[in-house]
């Protein structure tokens, strides 16, 4: 069973937040708000209405969204749901000056001075992870979570290629790239792989050259030399024919 609740300012008795939940419980909760949701509370403080109990969460949601919609573009009032509702987190529309002003106000509050205060409090002993190691379990996780690309089917690589095939990048796009990448060193420059992480590269590449993967490449490698060479033939054979005809008009003029 579900409930569907909105929030009121306390100063002037308006509605800023619909929202809905399992229990009365999260009606009055203030943990898990956006921060215009917790800036409002603060300065107008809160009040609590419950206008359904006791109803399947599907018509919840629907009744939500209906009253964010309503609140939203019928009555024009200005309240806090980032979301339209049901559950779902679709149309979150951040205006420009808000992320503008996050964005600078992240920036200076990680400073120099603060970095360096931060370093000092968790580096060695005092670091929480110090002297500990991740389970095989959690570097698997870690692994997965930085390259998910390795850990994808082979008909998901097959889709993804079938639906890159054919498409073009724009010049605009190329010059984008291209801009991007201009004056910026190689991000293995001045690096140097270890010992270990030189025999664990040997071992990884060794262990993928197995006796189908030599064949393969083997008669794929027969196969584009014997296509060089044919296409090299059709040219001096064109070439030849080109000269032969240009002699051949020479001489007959």
């Amino acid at each position: 069973m579900a409930i569907v609740y909105i929030h009121k300012r306390k100063d002037n008795n308006k509605v800023f937040y619909i929202g809905i939940g399992k229990s009365q419980k999260r009606a009055f909760q203030k943990e898990s708000r956006n921060n215009y949701w917790k800036n409002i509370v603060a300065k107008h403080g809160l009040l609590v209405e419950i206008t359904h109990n006791d109803i399947v969460w599907e018509e919840a949601e629907r009744i939500e969204m209906y009253l964010i919609s309503f609140w939203k573009e019928i009555s024009g009032v200005k309240i806090c749901n980032l979301t339209d509702g049901g559950g779902g987190v679709t149309n979150i529309k951040l205006d420009k000056s808000i992320i503008k002003k996050r964005n600078a106000a992240i920036k200076s509050a990680w400073n120099d001075e603060r970095k360096k205060r931060y370093k000092e409090i968790f580096s060695g002993e005092n670091n929480p992870f110090y002297g500990k190691k991740h389970s095989e379990l959690s570097r698997l996780k870690i692994s997965k979570n930085q390259n998910p690309r390795k850990f994808i089917t082979e008909d998901h690589k097959q889709n993804i290629s079938k639906g890159n095939k054919g498409k073009k990048r724009t010049e605009e796009v190329k010059k984008k790239l291209s801009d991007a990448k201009k004056g910026k060193p190689n991000w293995r420059k001045g690096k140097i792989c270890s010992q270990e992480h030189k025999e664990k590269i040997r071992q990884s590449v060794k262990s993928l050259y197995t006796d189908d993967y030599r064949k393969m490449i083997s008669e794929k490698t027969k196969e584009g030399l014997k296509k060089y060479f044919n296409n090299k033939k059709n040219e001096i054979y064109n070439r030849r024919e080109a000269n032969n005809s240009e002699v051949g008009m020479e001489r007959v003029g």
